[in-house]
């Protein structure tokens, strides 16, 4: 269809030029005939109507918003659902971690990013898929919890794809002892290094630990490090035991539910952390079992500490390592704690409404272990991708 030309007419701009001039005189002059006392309480409104306007402005700035210009580095991911506070991926990565959360202000952070089954180039491509899926285009903070190649070896291939803004990561010494055990580890720290520009965003974990709060809109993450020499010597040839020992452990609030990420933490990572939380109880909604379901961590303290409610284990089939072990899967049973393993539930993905309504959605639609009281799952299946 052919579009119609636009034509001018000089002389129909000239009369709603002089009609425009004409009402201005007519409102100035019924303003001059207003006495003063109709002047005044014309001031007084205005006064009061701007009173209020700036009252609302401090104390709900949510709903000028619309007035603030998208600064150069909002995120502008893919959002998570209107109605939704936040959600968890578990991405299934056979023997090792990668956990995305996403909250309803944009905000993306991934906990470790890593696999140690065979099979790792068709794992990374799959992880790059599931996050190019979301709608991702930067991840704000990306938490390293120990140096296990099953929970960084993927992470390069996400600064590869992704603006990585913040890192969180143990920095054990680079010593000759280290670099010949763990190479790759202080590749990636290399590789950290050069991925944050700015070093007030580089936080590199040291021997005795450090706690980080990560504050947003509506949701708070607490990340309790416990450092690289707490249980161990990082300064050395650490072993395995001492590279679990350092995982933080994590506490996501948000809509009143809590979330608890171990990475790998053993046994006395579990006891420093009851130790610093104080109390006989946290109320847990929800826990990521540390080290895939490992005997070498929750403990029958720790559950009975965190009290959780649903628990969630990432894990491959088991032949190599046989996790999860069967001693935790019976602490688990015996609490009766519905539990999603991604090895039986592929992708797991845990979703909280702005209401602390909550839904698992998983890829293979199987029951969920270790619910002998048959708890309500609250259990949904993820579309196919």
């Amino acid at each position: 269809m052919a579009k119609s030309k636009k034509t001018t007419n000089t002389s129909s701009k000239g009369k709603r030029k002089t009609s425009a001039n004409s009402t201005a005189e007519k409102i100035i002059k019924k303003v001059s005939k207003l006495s003063k006392k109709q002047i005044l309480i014309l001031s007084l409104v205005v006064v009061v109507v701007c009173t209020v306007i700036v009252v609302l402005y401090v104390t709900h700035p949510e709903y000028f918003s619309f007035l603030t210009p998208p600064s150069e580095n909002e995120n502008i991911n893919g959002q998570i659902g209107e109605n939704l506070a936040f959600e968890a991926h578990f991405i299934d990565v056979g023997q090792g971690d990668a956990i995305l959360l996403r909250f309803s202000d944009g905000t993306d952070i991934m906990i470790d990013a890593g696999s140690a089954t065979t099979g790792i180039t068709e794992i990374r491509a799959s992880v790059l898929d599931y996050l190019n899926n979301l709608g991702l285009d930067s991840i704000d903070c990306m938490i390293i919890t120990h140096p296990d190649t099953d929970h960084y070896n993927i992470a390069e291939d996400v600064m590869d794809q992704y603006e990585v803004r913040r890192i969180i990561y143990n920095d054990v010494a680079k010593n000759e002892e280290n670099l010949s055990k763990n190479q790759s580890y202080t590749d990636f720290i290399d590789r950290a290094d050069q991925e944050i520009v700015n070093k007030d965003f580089l936080d590199g974990i040291d021997a005795d630990g450090e706690d980080y709060v990560i504050n947003g809109n509506s949701y708070s993450i607490n990340i309790y490090s416990p450092g690289y020499n707490t249980f161990g010597n990082g300064n050395s040839d650490y072993d395995a035991e001492e590279s679990n020992g350092m995982s933080p452990i994590t506490i996501v609030s948000c809509a009143g539910r809590n979330l608890v990420l171990t990475g790998d933490a053993i046994v006395e990572t579990e006891e420093w952390f009851m130790s610093k939380i104080g109390g006989t109880k946290y109320d847990c909604d929800f826990l990521k079992v540390g080290h895939h379901g490992s005997v070498t961590s929750s403990s029958e303290e720790f559950l009975d500490y965190v009290d959780c409610e649903y628990a969630i284990i990432l894990v491959d089939d088991g032949t190599k390592h046989r996790h999860p072990d069967e001693e935790v899967m019976d602490r688990l049973n015996d609490r009766s704690i519905p539990t999603y393993t991604t090895n039986t539930h592929g992708n797991i993905v845990l979703r909280v409404d702005i209401e602390g309504n909550f839904a698992f959605y998983v890829e293979k639609d199987n029951v969920a272990l270790n619910n002998k009281d048959n708890v309500s799952e609250y259990r949904e299946l993820l579309p196919a991708a």
